[in-house]
């Protein structure tokens, strides 16, 4: 897909840079013997994006933060992980956007697609782990993979099901009949798109606190 420029650049919560690959942009700071993670993903919602949602296809999107500790002649060595994952919809008749967690919760609703992407592609001091769980003084590094799927059929009737019994979002995914989605995946091609990024190494017992 060719990206499309929709968000202003972050302001990182934490004096310690972070490295973009792509879109990507990552970064990390400590605060009370927490490790907080910044993180956000630009130009994913692009133009056939918005077309694939505008014809009814509900979507999954899903941060993956993994902190990576470094070992020398070995595997590098998972220290954490964690992820934020929420579903996105358009309503035809409204002409807007919906954000759901994944208890179902409306979390945003919005007719501005950039403002779905910078709620939804990214996490702001998100606290990953205490840092007496990890050892801190050796050396890390902060994985992030942002992937954006179509919901499978089964839970867009989850989802349907759901919204059904409640009064205000009642009917909204009435022009999502479950048959149709695979019909709307082959067309529109949306299969699971990802983006990866990582920060510098670092080690958390040395982090600044957050801006």
């Amino acid at each position: 897909m060719n990206p499309a420029s929709v968000l202003a650049a972050l302001i990182l919560l934490c004096t310690l840079p972070g490295v973009a690959y792509a879109d990507v942009d990552v970064a990390v700071s400590a605060e009370d013997g927490i490790l907080y993670v910044d993180a956000r993903v630009t130009g994913v919602f692009d133009d056939e994006l918005d077309r694939a949602l505008r014809s009814g296809l509900p979507a999954r999107a899903t941060v993956e933060l993994v902190l990576w500790e470094q070992r020398s002649g070995l595997w590098d060595l998972e220290a954490a992980r964690d992820q934020w994952q929420v579903s996105v919809l358009f309503d035809i008749v409204e002409e807007s956007y919906s954000v759901f967690d994944e208890a179902g919760r409306l979390m945003l609703e919005t007719v501005d697609l950039a403002e779905v992407e910078e709620f939804v592609a990214g996490v702001e001091l998100w606290p990953l782990c205490d840092l007496e769980e990890i050892d801190a003084d050796r050396s890390h590094y902060l994985g992030l993979r942002f992937t954006i799927e179509p919901l499978s059929v089964d839970e867009v009737r989850d989802l349907e099901r759901w919204l059904r019994g409640n009064v205000r979002e009642r009917g909204r995914l009435r022009n999502v009949p479950g048959q149709l989605i695979g019909v709307l995946r082959s067309q529109f091609g949306l299969g699971g798109q990802s983006d990866r990024g990582r920060s510098v190494e670092f080690r958390p017992s040395r982090l600044p606190g957050p801006d």
